[in-house]
């Protein structure tokens, strides 16, 4: 399989700084720019079954997340098969607000470059919005990066204090009141050192959202 990556970043300096360092691993290769808005399913598989075999190919996406879904969905379907001498770097200047096959599929099949200067407070927001839209892997996204950008001991009380506040707005109560109680038995065995703080609360999650 064919190496890919994904470039999150508002900043385009930044963006083709990281490109060009990617570049800067291969001696000769073909470069293809697309971009996104303005590529259709036709076009994008005219473009791919015209490459050649003989050399390596780099294929820029720009602004990834406006690919059609029928493109979105052929690199879903088939990014195994991506050849050896193929490269895909998604450029993507933002997140979709809301659930997103496509940013899941990133998250896990590519090689993630994060541009963005991001802060912790920015990482707590976008927690929060995607406790409320259940978006699992934004979810999963967010802690990983709350972790890695403090050293905060506190953190995993935070977070565990911020899930609760976000899902005691459901309406099943005697399901809150269990997640509650797992939830304050989890933060209490994290601050006895018996469980790792950042693993925990990810298994937590996922057994939340998937009950």
């Amino acid at each position: 399989m064919g190496k890919i990556f994904s470039i999150f970043g508002d900043n385009f300096s930044e963006r083709q700084n990281t490109i060009e360092k990617i570049k800067s691993k291969f001696s000769e290769f073909d470069t293809f720019v697309f971009y996104s808005k303005e590529l259709s399913f036709e076009k994008f598989k005219e473009e791919v079954y015209l490459f050649s075999l003989d050399k390596i190919k780099l294929l820029i996406f720009k602004d990834a997340f406006n690919l059609s879904p029928d493109i979105k969905k052929f690199f879903i379907d088939n990014f195994k098969k991506i050849p050896q001498n193929n490269y895909i770097i998604f450029e993507l200047y933002n997140y979709p607000d809301g659930k997103d096959i496509f940013l899941e599929f990133i998250l896990k099949n590519t090689n993630v470059l994060r541009l963005n200067k991001y802060n912790q407070n920015d990482y707590v927001e976008m927690f929060r919005k995607s406790i409320r839209k259940r978006n699992l892997p934004l979810i999963i996204y967010s802690i990983n990066n709350l972790f890695n950008t403090t050293t905060n001991k506190n953190l995993s009380t935070h977070i565990l204090g911020i899930l609760i506040s976000e899902i005691s707005y459901a309406g099943d109560f005697l399901k809150n009141k269990k997640n509650f109680n797992y939830l304050f038995d989890l933060d209490r065995e994290i601050k006895e050192g018996l469980l790792d703080p950042k693993l925990a609360i990810e298994l937590a999650i996922i057994k939340i959202f998937n009950a």
